[in-house]
């Protein structure tokens, strides 16, 4: 069965530690990656909207050229989104106790901007947000490693590395 559509790239997807809601990260084209809070039966847009642009920098008109009549009252929005598009790669809902202040807020790794994110969420969205690390490099992934640290795996041509940020 089909629980939702219109997702374009999905990169990662994490359960609410509290809500049990299921969040997903997708990559969007010329900007437009997308944080949606995942709904089933929802419809999430792709290929008819986006908030990037296509390759060769025209707006996305996939619709039309398909020929497809969407009303787009209908569609899911997305809860955050970013462009320029910082390569979203992985999420997780920071579960431990090395930053207790952080409890249940996403952390968001990037691979093109090479930032490590965190947000704290509701229902409708962004609430607040910061950037942890900035230029540290490809996030590849991001973990809760057992003593409550972040765990890092970051990606470079001449060999990939995991590091453990700690209080």
């Amino acid at each position: 069965e089909i629980w939702s559509y219109g997702h374009r790239n999905v990169q990662g997807a994490a359960l609410h530690p509290r809500t049990g809601a299921l969040w997903a990260i997708e990559h969007g084209p010329q900007g437009g990656d997308e944080l949606n809070l995942v709904r089933a039966g929802a419809n999430y847009g792709w290929p008819v909207v986006s908030e990037g642009v296509d390759y060769d920098g025209r707006p996305i008109h996939y619709a039309e050229e398909l020929g497809l009549t969407v009303d787009r009252a209908t569609l899911e929005r997305p809860k955050v989104h970013w462009t320029p598009s910082p390569g979203a790669s992985s999420i997780v809902f920071y579960r431990g106790h090395a930053f207790p202040k952080w409890q249940n807020h996403l952390l968001v790794a990037t691979l093109s901007k090479n930032d490590l994110y965190r947000y704290v969420l509701d229902e409708n969205g962004e609430v607040e947000h910061e950037t942890l690390l900035a230029g540290l490099g490809r996030i590849r992934d991001v973990e809760i490693g057992p003593k409550g640290e972040v765990l890092l795996l970051l990606e470079h041509r001449s060999g990939s590395q995991i590091l453990a940020l700690e209080p």
